[in-house]
């Protein structure tokens, strides 16, 4: 399931993922009408998990996994410091790599875009994944 606040959204893939599974999560950004590229480093965040897991948004250097985002041909390309992402449909997304956790964990994205000027903070809750 899918939570909005403001121009973010965010959700997991696979949606209901099983204790220890693997799975990632979808922040996606909407952005005005026109917009042909975001500079991703006008985001500024984290995702924690309330089972210890943290990662910094949108580039973590000390991250296991990087971040991701759909380049241009459509291929997932690694979060650097300065990444330039194409804009489709008025929106970008990042994908993130989580690591799976028991069952009941709740993930929360901060979120700032200095752009937009908004700050979100959206929770992910998983209940009862046996």
């Amino acid at each position: 399931l899918a939570v909005t606040k403001g121009s973010f959204t965010a959700w997991t893939i696979p949606a209901r993922p099983r204790p220890g599974e693997n799975y990632q999560i979808i922040i996606e950004v909407k952005l005005k009408e026109g917009t042909p590229r975001y500079r991703l480093s006008d985001l500024i965040g984290t995702v924690k998990g309330t089972d210890g897991f943290s990662q910094k948004l949108p580039y973590d250097k000390s991250a296991r996994r990087p971040s991701m985002f759909m380049n241009q041909n459509n291929v997932l390309q690694a979060i650097q410091e300065k990444t330039v992402a194409p804009v489709r449909n008025n929106k970008v997304q990042l994908i993130v790599e989580i690591p799976g956790a028991g069952a009941d964990i709740q993930d929360t994205i901060n979120i700032r875009s200095r752009r937009l000027r908004e700050s979100q903070t959206l929770m992910i809750v998983f209940k009862d994944r046996r």
